[in-house]
C-alpha cells in the first residue's frame, strides 16, 4: 500500500505580504498563536523568525529574503487535518524584493490557498501542490474500499496505477513547459511514487529522463538545501550508465576507516560487489585476484564492497581468499546504499571505472574482465 507524504499547506485565512522588509498577515483561524517562518538548512528546519498573532490573528515578521528559495510558514497548533495528520506548513517560493499575498479561508487550506501576484514560480508550485493533494485524496478514498476479493483488489490497484500514470504525464508537460523554474523542486514528489520500500517509478524508462531534467534545473540553486536534497534523492533513482560519472560510495573498511571511490581518482578502479556467503563470488575471487596481481603495479585498484551482515565472516573471507586490496561495507546486506546507487540485484557484480571517474563497463567476469582492464591500463 502506498504511503502518503502530506507535503503542503497551512495558513488559515486573509493575507500575508512578503517583501524585502517583513512578512505580515492575518490568520483569522489562529488568534494568539505562535507562528514561524522557516527554511530547510542542512537537513533541519531552522526558524528565521517567529511571532505571536494578535487577537484577530494578525502578525508581522521582520525578515529579508536575499535569494530565491523555498520558504515555510508554520503555525504552532494542535489542530489536525481531516485525515488526522498534523497541519503542514505552507510552501511558498520567495525572491528578493518580492511582495506576495497568500490567502486562505480555512484552518487547513492545503487545497484552496492562493498566492498573488500570480508569478510563474508560485503558479507552478501551487499547481504541483494541488496535484499532490488530489493524489492523496484519491489514495485515501481507495484505501477505504477494503476488500478480500482478489479480483476487486486488482481492479483497485490498476485504477490507482492508471490514475498515477495520467497525472504524472501532466506533470511532465509542466516540466517541459517550465524547464528553468525552481518550482520543479516539488515535481519529483509527483514523478516518483512513495511506497513502503521508498520512492519508486511507475514507468522507469519514461520517468528517468524527467528526474534528470529536474536535477539539471536544480543545479542552478547550489545554496538551496531543499533543491540539493531533491537532486541527491533523484540520483539514487537514476541507474548508472556507461560513460557517466560513477556515483560516490564512502563506507567503512574493516578497521573503521572511511574509504571513498573518490580516493582513487586517477587510477583504473574496479568496484567488486560481493559477500562471504555468495558462492559464485567466492568462485570468482581467484580470477579477480589474478587480475589484481597482474595490473596493480600498472595502475589498477580494486575496491571490494561487501553485502555481508557479519563483520567476522566478511573479514575471514577476505583473509581466506587472499584479497589484498581495499574493502568496505556498511554490513547491511541488500539494504546497503551501494545497491541504491548502482542498481544491481545479484552478485558478483562489477563496475569498471576509468581514470577520470567515469563508468566504462559493468558485470564483467573472467577473461572479459581482464581484457577490458588491460585495454584501460594501456590507454
Amino acid at each position: 500500500m502506498l504511503k502518503k507524504n502530506l507535503l503542503v499547506g497551512i495558513i488559515a485565512t486573509s493575507s500575508i505580504a512578503i517583501n524585502a522588509q517583513n512578512i505580515t498577515g492575518s490568520l483569522a483561524a489562529y488568534p494568539s498563536n505562535t507562528i514561524y517562518l522557516q527554511q530547510l538548512k542542512e537537513g533541519s528546519f531552522i526558524n528565521l523568525d517567529s511571532t505571536i498573532t494578535d487577537s484577530k490573528g494578525g502578525f508581522k515578521f521582520q525578515y529579508t529574503a536575499d535569494k530565491k528559495d523555498l520558504y515555510y510558514l508554520r503555525i504552532k497548533t494542535t489542530n489536525t487535518a481531516p485525515n488526522g495528520k498534523a497541519i503542514e506548513p505552507l510552501r511558498v517560493i520567495v525572491e528578493k524584493n518580492d511582495k506576495l499575498q497568500i490567502t486562505a479561508k480555512t484552518a487547513n487550506p492545503i487545497q484552496e490557498y492562493k498566492i498573488s501576484p500570480s508569478k510563474e514560480e508560485n503558479t507552478l508550485l501551487r499547481k504541483y501542490v494541488t496535484q499532490f493533494v488530489q493524489r492523496n485524496n484519491t489514495l485515501d478514498s481507495l484505501t477505504k474500499l477494503k476488500t478480500k476479493d482478489q479480483e476487486e483488489a486488482k481492479q483497485i490497484d490498476q485504477f490507482y496505477f492508471d490514475y498515477l500514470v495520467k497525472q504524472i504525464k501532466e506533470v511532465k508537460k509542466d516540466i517541459d513547459a517550465n524547464p528553468t523554474l525552481l518550482a520543479n523542486v516539488f515535481a519529483s514528489n509527483l514523478v516518483l511514487v512513495t511506497t513502503q520500500n521508498g520512492p519508486a517509478m511507475t514507468q522507469p524508462d519514461q520517468d528517468i529522463p524527467y528526474l534528470k531534467k529536474i536535477n539539471t534545473v536544480l543545479a542552478a540553486y547550489p545554496y538551496s538545501t531543499v533543491a540539493q536534497n531533491v537532486v541527491r534523492s533523484n540520483k539514487v533513482q537514476i541507474p548508472v550508465a556507461i560513460g557517466e560519472e560513477a556515483p560516490e560510495i564512502a563506507l567503512p573498511s574493516p578497521d573503521g576507516k572511511i574509504i571513498s571511490t573518490k580516493d582513487f581518482k586517477g587510477k583504473v578502479l574496479l568496484l567488486d560487489f560481493w559477500a562471504s556467503w555468495c558462492g559464485p563470488c567466492r568462485a570468482e575471487n581467484p580470477n579477480v585476484k589474478k587480475v589484481y596481481e597482474k595490473y596493480h603495479e600498472k595502475g589498477l585498484e580494486i575496491l571490494g564492497v561487501s553485502l555481508d551482515k557479519s563483520k567476522d565472516a566478511w573479514v575471514a573471507a577476505i583473509a581466506k581468499d587472499g584479497l589484498n586490496w581495499n574493502h568496505i561495507s556498511d554490513l547491511k546486506q541488500w539494504q546497503t546504499i551501494a545497491t541504491s546507487l548502482y542498481k544491481f540485484n545479484s552478485i558478483p557484480y562489477t563496475v569498471l571505472i576509468d581514470r577520470k571517474g567515469n563508468i566504462v563497463a559493468t558485470k564483467l567476469r573472467g577473461a572479459e574482465l581482464e581484457t577490458k582492464i588491460a585495454e584501460l591500463i594501456n590507454q
